[in-house]
């Protein structure tokens, strides 16, 4: 019998005038593997735990260091607010 697993979190991130909605359990490998090659507009990530809900916009020097730098990177995701 085949169990499916539930993710603990529900993503909606624009970015380069794409939507992009993924169901994750890593946020921040979720986020790498959508890295653009080069990045044009903000980034507006929608983040949901449960029935809790976070938004977290980045303008684009913002978001280039959040793919540039792996610190800066891991700080962001361990301050995320979920209200």
């Amino acid at each position: 019998m085949t169990t499916i697993e539930k993710t603990k979190y529900s993503m909606v991130v624009t970015m380069n005038d794409k939507e992009y909605k993924i169901d994750t359990n890593d946020i921040e490998e979720t986020m790498l593997t959508l890295s653009p090659q080069w990045l044009k507009t903000k980034i507006i990530m929608k983040i949901k735990e449960g029935n809790k809900l976070c938004d977290k916009m980045f303008l684009l020097p913002e978001g280039k260091q959040f793919y540039r730098n792996k610190i800066y990177r891991e700080h962001i995701i361990r301050n995320l607010i979920f209200k």
